[in-house]
């Protein structure tokens, strides 16, 4: 079976149903402890240009990062769904289920040449909340990082 990007997302349940969550100041998250952790372990928007954010949900680590100094056109978002309403703009999406993704690496399944070109092709990967469990968090993490690449995955 062939593994693909997701053509039409739906829209993310949880942020139509509930109230909008993001990592945001206001919903909880102290946005200086995740720069800090980067910068701890040398992790600069000049030595790590090129960021991917799995189940970005509304895009608020990619917000965080460009408030930062990150450019916004150097950042991949990963999610399954589509958020109604994203937080940073000129950054790039892509619509998949990294379970999926990590199912069909482990089956050597095919995998399209559009993601196999995002393979490898990061150096900062980001992971704050995911529902595949870890062992699969993991794994995608490492589908994308460059080998030198920094992933932070908590």
């Amino acid at each position: 079976m062939l593994f693909r990007e997701i053509e039409n997302p739906q829209l993310n349940p949880e942020e139509v149903r509930y109230r909008r969550w993001s990592y945001l100041v206001k919903d909880g998250m102290d946005r200086r402890w995740l720069i800090d952790k980067l910068e701890r372990n040398g992790v600069t928007p000049v030595k790590h240009q090129k960021v991917c954010d799995l189940c970005s949900g509304d895009g608020s680590i990619p917000a965080i990062l460009v408030d930062n100094g990150w450019k916004p056109g150097q950042i991949t978002c990963i999610d399954q769904f589509k958020s109604p309403e994203p937080l940073v703009e000129g950054v790039t999406w892509k619509y998949l289920d990294i379970s999926r993704l990590v199912w069909a690496i482990r089956r050597g399944a095919e995998i399209p040449e559009d993601l196999k070109k995002l393979q490898h092709s990061f150096d900062l990967v980001t992971l704050f909340q995911s529902h595949a469990g870890m062992d699969f968090d993991i794994e995608a993490c490492q589908f994308f990082a460059k080998p030198e690449g920094f992933i932070l995955c908590p």
